[in-house]
């Protein structure tokens, strides 16, 4: 048991856990976006809000990243090198290869957040249209 309790504290990574917690945060706000105020849809913050949310979840994302999983980087990148190459090259494309997967982390999470606004919105639109239908 004992054994176990030291894997799970020296190998966790939170960013295994915030990470869909994240997207989770940015359909919760693609969501909110749009309502329904009296009898008119209305959108009560734009996508710009997207953008900034986004950008601080990707930032916390790679820090955790960099923080938790940079030697397993190094080694993953190692794994790839050619027996010719010097070994500083996975030491050099780390900090690189955690900069790209924020980079990419940041457009699913707004492209997420942004979806799910667009999703609800068409929802209310459909939902107006059929009333005046009935």
């Amino acid at each position: 048991m004992e054994r176990f309790y030291d894997f799970m504290v020296y190998e966790f990574n939170f960013w295994t856990v915030l990470a869909p917690v994240m997207v989770l945060a940015m359909i919760v706000l693609g969501l909110g976006q749009w309502g329904v105020n009296g009898k008119k849809i209305r959108q009560f913050y734009g996508e710009k809000v997207f953008t900034v949310v986004a950008g601080v979840l990707a930032g916390v994302f790679g820090v955790l990243l960099f923080i938790e999983s940079f030697r397993g980087i190094i080694a993953w990148l190692d794994a790839g090198l050619a027996d010719t190459d010097a070994n500083v090259w996975s030491v050099l494309l780390a900090p690189f290869a955690v900069m790209a997967a924020a980079m990419l982390f940041f457009i699913v999470l707004y492209y997420t957040g942004v979806g799910a606004g667009m999703a609800k919105e068409g929802y209310l639109r459909e939902k107006r249209r059929e009333s005046r239908k009935s």
